[in-house]
């Protein structure tokens, strides 16, 4: 990767999505591998993990957060915010 860019990903705020996406693609050489060889027979995913998987590498919330969104976070009896 061109070391401006890589320069450029990591002066990126530490939650920005773009920047766990392209940094998790970078160093993460078992998930790489993961996703960039299947299918494999001995591999086996249902649909909803493929997904969840996918989504996490790319930096993305799980599909089954999305759930949450607009929720209260309540901790012992007193609302703390919500998921956004």
């Amino acid at each position: 990767m061109n070391t401006d860019i890589l320069h450029r990903i990591k002066e990126l705020p530490y939650d920005d999505p773009r920047r766990k996406a392209l940094l998790e693609i970078l160093h993460n050489e078992f998930a790489t591998n993961l996703l960039t060889s299947l299918p494999v027979q001995g591999v086996l995913f249902k649909q909803a993990k493929w997904k969840e998987q996918v989504s996490v590498y790319m930096g993305l919330p799980p599909p089954e957060t999305r759930k949450s969104v607009n929720q209260y976070i309540i901790i012992k009896g007193v609302i703390r915010g919500k998921v956004d």
